[in-house]
């Protein structure tokens, strides 16, 4: 047979082994069953547990004892243990902050539970923990928001309750022929209610729901936390036990557990007991152990939680520590006592704190935050040291971009301004009748103040409205204004959330160590815990102005810490490396633009009278009791550089560092354009006044700031 032949014959063949293997399999008479898999007996006794228990947890046809062996030998081979101790403060602090740690009661235990594994191969391990005394278990708080409130002193707001009234399921000709007697007889109210929104509930329980942030605890892949809260028993040396409940988790989704009753010893504190009773305890080797597939496989026992106590006066709970009433009531914070009356405006301004705000601020008091505020509660007749925050509904002025709105807004007597379309005033007082005026102008470059609109809001209740113009009427100018009256009540009440977090800020500054970047123009301030602090204590002086003693107490805490923030960028500074001159150069180009051969200090009238010379402008940016005395640094510079070289370059980069570590920034007194490869002086002085506590402070160093470099210059005494 030919090469040309062979070809179609074997393709021939080949289709026709196809066909009688298709038909075979059509007709039956061919079939293939895959190998029968091993049972998990025989996985268990080939040395694989992990495939055994895969294998049992799918399968009925397992007895109980075997999977009681296969059980047993998973935690052999996973080799599961837990430790129980105190959740670090540390870490409790990065999420709550020190003030909540410090004002909850003492008799609330943090803890943690850890589980881990010698083979976390065979899947993941977590743990949790009773802790019983004679038979009963000791008191443990939910780590939902609602639950904690009880340690956090707030209030979670009630359900929305939902009423529908509806009638019988019947034909409505019926109700007609019975003449509504049939609606009547089956007319019922139907209830339902729902969860609050949650805007309502993160500004009523802001602090527990940071804390039920802090006790989510973790589970990666192989060793999970559990972490809880416990009430301390009735006696410290009370007698305690331990039932431990571990599972190890398959990546098939199979659960292993295992349940043992731990005695705790006798002797100290409650967190010390419970870490001796179990630190890398092998739950499942401990006699007694009871071992099963399945998470609910294990009955465990029931928990005493806060419902079990209060409402059911549950007996299975065991004594707790006494609470600080007869009823369990929330534990507060110990906020500063509340003065007689709130401020005025006038007074709010005149105790602003100097350098918290620019010189061109001329806000009485920051802007309260509105979330804080609560609108439920009741507004009175005669309001005062109220709060009025004002929305614009609509805001339509024809022919003008409007880019630049600012309001004048006149309350009884006084005006006050207010940037943008939307404000809101704190130390208001308003009556029964009371009018508020409201005229809006845009700024504009070239012919300055444009007035836009004015309307007058009269009030109703606990709210003001006004309007002008029409919606319809798009080629008019349509202004809408809706506000809301917050009285006394509401004020303190989100004044209390704000000094929380303000006092809480405070003490993270007071445990934090100084540190100070000199790179850098404000030396690390922003990124230290003093920047978040006066966010805080500015953020409660929206409420009662800063004349209210309350946040006079939190200003001058915060002024002790920037003290101390300045303390350390003096020790910062001389602990850089000097040249012979005795300067320091950080950060250096290695072709400089500019050479400083010296600088030096002058002080008193002759500097006042120079200043003086310029302006009565000039002047007036000083304190007059500090204009006497004020510094100037005279500056001899080198130009490096191609091009010419003025002061200003310098006042936009320089800084004063005082003897106390203040650091002031500067602007040019005298000096003029400095020509390429010629030398000159100039001098700058102070921007402002410094702050009162710096203000005996004597210029220290001179600090020249560029691009890639900073230089300290040490100062001669003035």
């Amino acid at each position: 047979m030919s090469g040309w032949t062979r070809g179609p014959v074997g393709q021939g063949m080949g289709r026709g082994l196809w066909g009688v293997a298709l038909a075979l399999t059509l007709t039956g008479c061919a079939s293939f069953e895959p190998p029968p898999s091993k049972t998990a007996a025989e996985l268990l006794a080939a040395g694989d547990p992990g495939a055994a228990l895969d294998a049992a947890a799918f399968s009925s046809k397992v007895d109980e004892g075997t999977r009681e062996r296969i059980a047993r030998a998973v935690m052999a081979a996973a080799g599961p243990s837990i430790t129980v101790d105190v959740v670090p403060p540390d870490e409790l602090r990065k999420t709550t902050g020190i003030h909540l740690l410090r004002a909850v009661d003492p008799a609330w235990v943090f803890l943690r539970v850890h589980g881990s594994a010698r083979n976390a191969a065979l899947g993941a391990v977590s743990a949790r923990v009773h802790v019983t005394s004679e038979d009963k278990a000791l008191l443990v708080i939910g780590k939902d928001a609602k639950s904690l409130t009880v340690l956090t002193g707030e209030t979670y707001p009630p359900d929305i309750e939902h009423s529908k009234l509806t009638t019988g399921d019947f034909p409505f000709p019926l109700h007609l022929l019975t003449a509504g007697v049939l609606t009547v007889l089956t007319a019922r109210v139907d209830t339902t209610y729902s969860r609050p929104p949650e805007e309502i509930v993160r500004a009523a329980v802001p602090r527990a729901l940071l804390l039920e942030k802090a006790l989510a605890g973790s589970c990666a892949k192989g060793p999970c936390e559990d972490r809880f809260v416990l009430r301390r028993p009735q006696r410290e040396d009370a007698p305690l036990s331990l039932d431990v409940i571990v599972n190890v988790t398959r990546p098939s989704g199979v659960v292993v557990s295992a349940v043992a009753t731990v005695p705790v010893p006798e002797g100290g504190r409650l967190e010390e007991r419970l870490a001796r009773a179990a630190t890398r305890l092998a739950v499942a080797e401990l006699p007694g152990a009871r071992v099963a597939i399945g998470p609910d496989a294990v009955k465990e026992r029931r928990a005493c939680d806060r419902d079990s106590l209060v409402r059911l006066r549950d007996s299975a709970c065991a004594p707790s520590a006494p609470w600080p009433t007869d009823e369990i009531t929330p534990i507060g914070l110990e906020l500063p006592k509340v003065p007689e009356r709130l401020g005025t405006p006038k007074e709010s301004l005149a105790a602003r704190p100097y350098g918290w705000t620019d010189t061109s601020d001329t806000k009485y008091a920051p802007t309260p935050l509105h979330s804080l505020l609560d609108t439920s509660l009741p507004v009175a007749a005669k309001v005062e040291g109220g709060v009025l925050a004002c929305d614009t509904e609509a805001f339509n002025i024809p022919n003008d971009d409007a880019d630049r709105v600012f309001a004048n807004v006149t309350i009884g007597d006084e005006t006050f301004r207010a940037s943008g379309e939307d404000f809101a005033f704190p130390l208001v007082s308003l009556g029964p009748t009371s009018k508020v005026q409201v005229s809006f102008y845009d700024w504009d470059w070239l012919s300055g103040n444009d007035h836009l609109a004015s309307l007058t809001l009269k009030r109703e209740g606990a709210t003001m409205a006004g309007a002008i113009g029409s919606a319809a009427r798009l080629d008019r100018t349509h202004v809408t204004m809706k506000c809301h009256i917050f009285d006394r009540g509401a004020v303190e009440a989100a004044f209390a959330k704000a000094w929380y977090r303000a006092a809480d800020a405070l003490d993270a500054c007071v445990e934090s160590p100084v540190v100070v970047h000199p790179e850098k123009r404000d030396f690390g301030l922003g990124d230290s815990p003093l920047h978040e602090a006066q966010r805080r204590v500015t953020a409660a002086a929206a409420f009662v102005g800063w004349s209210d003693p309350r946040v006079a107490g939190l200003v001058s805490r915060w002024e002790e810490q920037n003290r101390r923030f300045g303390a350390g960028i003096r020790r910062a500074i001389e602990g850089l490396k000097t040249d012979p001159a005795g300067r320091v150069v950080l950060e250096r180009s290695d072709s400089p633009e500019r050479k400083i051969h010296g600088a030096r200090a002058r002080c008193g009238e002759a500097v006042k009278r120079e200043i003086e010379a310029k302006g009565k402008a000039a002047a007036a940016q000083y304190d007059a009791a500090y204009l006497p005395n004020i510094c100037a640094i005279d500056i001899d510079v080198e130009n490096l550089d191609k091009y010419p070289m003025y002061p200003s370059w310098f006042s936009d980069r320089s800084q004063i560092v005082l003897d106390d570590g203040n650091v002031i920034d500067v602007a040019v007194l005298a000096g003029g354009e400095i020509a390429p490869g010629t030398r000159a002086k100039f001098s700058l002085v102070p921007k402002r006044t410094p702050r009162p506590s710096s203000r005996a402070a004597k210029p220290w160093r001179f600090v020249a700031r560029g691009l890639r470099w900073t230089e300290f210059v040490p100062l001669s005494p003035p």
